[in-house]
């Protein structure tokens, strides 16, 4: 997030960019027949995968525990 952000990107389109970049993946695989087709919608997927990538950021941007 840090270069994001010296870039004037926001965390909104770094959320956004990674959402559709798992999607995009996941209909590749399924028209390469590696996963299931799945039956709900391009929008619905990315609704669905974006609280999951939040939470990746946001441990990303934890501070480590000091020991």
């Amino acid at each position: 997030m840090e270069i994001a952000a010296s870039k004037n990107i926001s965390k909104q389109q770094v959320i956004d960019v990674i959402s559709k970049t798992q999607v995009d993946a996941q209909i590749q695989g399924e028209n390469n027949g590696d996963v299931p087709k799945s039956t709900i919608s391009y929008e619905q997927q990315l609704r669905a995968i974006e609280p999951k990538v939040v939470q990746v950021i946001e441990h990303k941007n934890e501070p480590s525990p000091k020991k």
